[in-house]
């Protein structure tokens, strides 16, 4: 049995409790579901919102959100098949199967190491790029990293850097080589708290610096850490003129992720205002409807109670935008490149 706290609400919500479940495996947030309306026709796809693990009852409590696709038939199958109670609030029986796991972010560093996409460049003897090997001395624990590397020049003794316009000494100047070498990738692998994070952020800020014409990416294995970096990238007072760019997808945004100046939705949301004279007529209509989408979409990702009581027009006006934004989006992210270009990604 689960209950529906309103099934005018977008998106669709089912709450109920598993009894015997001793922790949240398996249930992780944003995974998806498959659940049947009992005596219904209605399969529909949801995806886990939230859980929270009851140690003295032994109970996890669920909540799921529907999809844009499952959204209506679910409502007509809730509808139909659902009970109300005075409080307004519907309960419906319903079958929940966990379906398969999405592709997440770790597997991919394993991927890029198994399919050797870079091999193009080891093979070039006049580029003698370490692509290949370096993700897999760090992402195939089978993997042995060959040091034939010719020796870093003399470092000097200390490499200084300005953080929020205080002088630091983060690191000896052995990453100063780093940059300087045709590594077209850096993994830097440390144990918590040794300053991997600042040394990192420093050698992608003087690459971006040194290199107008390439982008550097950055990545991690997960959202917190990402938005970690990106928040010291944005503290090195010393390239605070380098136009920065942060990824972050709606589905970590709902899980809570950090938020950062710099996030995608952020950057196109300021398009029209930073950039108003360099505008075509186009591009201001293309920036102001993916703005418009984008606050409906905000609005359920940061205030999900603000769409319980929608009107038909208001939730169609979500369903709309959460089918229509990705394109506009598109739109908004190539007029972003042809103003603010990012050097850092």
């Amino acid at each position: 049995m689960a209950t529906v706290p309103s099934p005018h609400a977008h998106p669709i919500r089912l709450r109920f409790e598993l009894e015997g479940i001793t922790s949240k495996t398996r249930w992780n947030l944003q995974r998806p579901t498959d659940v049947w309306i009992l005596d219904s026709e209605v399969v529909g796809r949801l995806t886990i919102s939230r859980t929270s693990f009851d140690f003295a009852r032994r109970i996890t409590d669920v909540e799921l959100h529907s999809t844009i696709n499952s959204h209506r038939p679910l409502r007509r199958a809730i509808q139909e098949f659902g009970q109300t109670g005075p409080d307004d609030r519907t309960q419906v029986d319903i079958c929940v199967r966990l379906a398969t796991l999405p592709t997440g972010a770790d597997p991919v560093f394993a991927l890029l190491a198994e399919h050797q996409i870079f091999a193009g460049l080891d093979e070039d003897v006049h580029t003698p790029w370490r692509t290949n090997q370096i993700l897999d001395a760090v992402y195939d624990p089978e993997a042995h990293l060959a040091s034939s590397l010719p020796a870093l020049p003399p470092p000097p003794p200390v490499l200084s850097v300005r953080v929020h316009g205080d002088l630091r000494h983060p690191c000896a100047g052995h990453t100063s080589g780093l940059r300087n070498r045709q590594n077209p990738v850096l993994a830097i692998q440390a144990a918590f708290g040794t300053g991997k994070t600042v040394v990192g952020a420093l050698i992608a800020a003087t690459l971006a610096e040194a290199d107008e014409e390439h982008v550097v990416v950055d990545a991690a294995t997960t959202n917190a850490a990402v938005a970690q970096f990106t928040e010291t990238l944005l503290s090195l007072s010393d390239f605070q003129h380098l136009p920065i760019l942060r990824f972050v997808a709606d589905s970590a945004l709902r899980e809570g992720t950090p938020v950062t100046p710099v996030d995608l939705h952020t950057i196109l949301r300021r398009l029209a205002r930073d950039y108003q004279a360099q505008l075509r007529d186009y591009e201001a209509k293309a920036l102001t409807k993916d703005a418009r989408g984008r606050e409906l979409i905000e609005t359920s990702i940061f205030h999900p109670e603000r769409t319980l009581t929608l009107s038909e027009a208001e939730r169609d006006k979500y369903v709309i935008a959460e089918r229509e934004n990705p394109l506009a989006t598109e739109k908004a992210v190539g007029i972003m490149f042809r103003l603010r270009p990012p050097r850092i990604v």
